[in-house]
């Protein structure tokens, strides 16, 4: 499956999906887009599996995904994150409390996405929502990924993109205060980058769940910095 945010109409369908069935809700509103694409992937599944989230993040609500996949039941959660300072702990035991996950709390960890220390074999989902544009390694993170996902087991990737662009193609350190005084490396892939993503994961024993070739980006509906372009997704399913 491949997917481009087209429009804001398509981040507003999501949101009121998300609702219409009890979900929580991304605290940036133009991510309910990959929240939306996450629930549908995760439909019908058991609520046991291992789900890890590589790249967490956090904020003063938390991990956002991990709080909304506990709230939605789901009970083997893990968060990696290379930053995690005292204070997204604090924030994280807040939300177990504020949202009821307390008796299932997530794991989180400080670490690197690209040697997770998970055991082979272990993961029945992986998610990478807004994460590989600052400066991960592919080819190092694709080798992970393919030690640690299960066999049919599956990963969502999610990163900015417009499909022509060279301009922003190299990688930019840009400030944003969500990393302390150290500006974050990021880059826009384009057309070419999302090609060849693709072909590092089918090297590594992942295939497209759905076969396809990448749809046309309509509009420019994200502004982060000065930059504007969409954001794309897709979900490889671990075949080998």
């Amino acid at each position: 499956m491949i997917k481009i945010l087209q429009d804001e109409q398509e981040v507003s369908k999501a949101i009121q999906w998300l609702q219409s069935r009890g979900f929580l809700c991304h605290t940036e509103r133009s991510k309910n887009f990959d929240f939306a694409a996450i629930y549908t992937a995760l439909d019908s599944v058991s609520k046991n599996i291992s789900i890890v989230d590589l790249g967490c993040g956090f904020s003063k609500y938390g991990c956002v995904t991990l709080n909304s996949l506990a709230k939605t039941g789901f009970k083997n959660l893990v968060g990696i994150d290379m930053y995690v300072p005292w204070y997204a702990r604090v924030a994280t035991w807040i939300a177990h409390i504020r949202l009821g996950i307390w008796k299932n709390p997530y794991i989180l960890k400080q670490g690197n996405i690209c040697q997770t220390q998970l055991p082979s074999s272990s993961v029945d989902f992986a998610i990478l929502l807004s994460v590989i544009e600052h400066g991960v390694p592919l080819e190092d993170l694709m080798n992970e990924l393919a030690r640690i996902v299960k066999i049919e087991g599956r990963v969502y990737i999610s990163t900015d993109y417009w499909p022509t662009d060279t301009g922003t193609a190299e990688m930019k350190y840009i400030s944003t205060g969500s990393r302390g005084n150290t500006p974050m490396p990021w880059k826009l892939f384009n057309l070419e980058d999302i090609k060849k993503l693709i072909e590092l994961a089918n090297k590594r024993g992942f295939e497209l769940e759905t076969p396809m070739t990448i749809p046309a980006a309509k509009n420019k509906s994200i502004s982060w910095h000065g930059y504007n372009y969409t954001f794309i997704s897709l979900v490889l399913n671990k075949i080998k």
